[in-house]
């Protein structure tokens, strides 16, 4: 398990496409995954390969234990044999699928690291201030530790600044952690990615939903997916069916009532959502990342640079001109 975590969206996502390839010669998928395992020579790629080689269908169907795999995409992995298991959907498909889901989830991972390199280099050299500030203090001729050290005035002096310090890191850590925003246990678009594959083979949505939300059980969206199958079995409009679908998933619920009103088939209509929803994703990052570069004002000015001063311009001061002109506090 510790090795699934060393694979990258790209690396696994190649390995899917070699094993729906695989797929594609009539082959089962366990044979797959052990030929994809035998062809592959980068350890951790041949390690999962081989465990996927080696699970039987019934633990396939039981995602209440694969759930607690590492990483999101072991667990969309472990979905699409659920998928293909339950609804008969061609596992290549999910698959091939689930690759350019995870390739795009790799390209916007990228883009966020880049778009937030910067703000974190910046939070990084402002709470370093108050230490460059006794360092100036020593190569200005100054002691600032012996004032901050020896004298009660100067330990008050200490004991604020690194108060101001340890505020404005937690400051800056969480509006970066905001900015970042929090990861799904499973992206809801490569779930929409997976519903448009088997709506694609045939399944009715509702079949589609409800199968992928039984899989996932009760992990988010699982259970939302799960009554809105229920409802568009009963004949519910797909606007009123999939209304409790949130975030990027409500993508599906508008897609769904076009392709209820105008007949037309809702998997193209599913990828091109996604594919917008992705490019839109990319787009927000950017924005997050200039607004975070504004907002990093705030903490620099209420604390680092109020540390800064009493950790470095006060104690140099005071050194200052208690070495020539006598002591300035007890």
């Amino acid at each position: 398990m510790r090795g699934r975590t060393l694979l990258s969206d790209d690396a696994l996502a190649g390995l899917l496409d070699h094993v729906a390839m695989a797929l594609g010669a009539g082959v089962t998928a366990p044979q797959a995954w052990a030929a994809v395992a035998d062809a592959t020579v980068t350890p951790h790629e041949k390690q999962f390969a081989e465990t996927m080689s080696r699970i039987p269908p019934a633990l396939l169907q039981r995602m209440n234990g694969a759930l607690h795999a590492p990483r999101e995409a072991v667990r969309a992995v472990v979905l699409c044999h659920v998928m293909c298991e339950s609804t008969g959907a061609p596992l290549s498909g999910l698959l091939t699928s689930l690759s350019n889901g995870l390739r795009d989830s790799s390209d916007a991972t990228r883009a966020r690291t880049a778009a937030f390199a910067g703000a974190k280099s910046t939070a990084r050299v402002l709470m370093a201030l108050p230490l460059f500030a006794i360092a100036l203090g020593y190569a200005m001729g100054a002691n600032p530790l012996r004032v901050l050290l020896t004298s009660t005035h100067g330990v008050l002096i200490l004991g604020a600044g690194l108060l101001l310090t340890a505020i404005g890191y937690a400051w800056m850590n969480r509006m970066l952690a905001v900015a970042r925003g929090v990861r799904a246990e499973i992206d809801p678009l490569i779930v929409i990615d997976l519903i448009a594959s088997v709506v694609r083979s045939g399944i009715p949505l509702a079949a589609a939903c409800a199968r992928i939300g039984e899989a996932l059980e009760n992990t988010p969206p699982g259970p939302a997916l799960l009554e809105a199958g229920r409802a568009l079995a009963r004949g519910m409009p797909p606007k009123g069916a999939l209304a409790k679908l949130e975030g990027d998933l409500a993508a599906l619920k508008s897609a769904a009532s076009l392709s209820h009103a105008t007949g037309a088939h809702l998997a193209p209509i599913l990828a091109a959502v996604t594919r917008d929803r992705r490019r839109a994703r990319v787009r927000e990052v950017d924005e997050a990342s200039a607004k975070l570069a504004v907002r990093l004002v705030l903490p620099t000015g209420v604390t680092i640079l109020p540390a800064f001063v009493l950790l470095g311009i006060v104690p140099i001061i005071t050194d200052l001109v208690t070495t020539h002109f006598g002591q300035i506090w007890p």
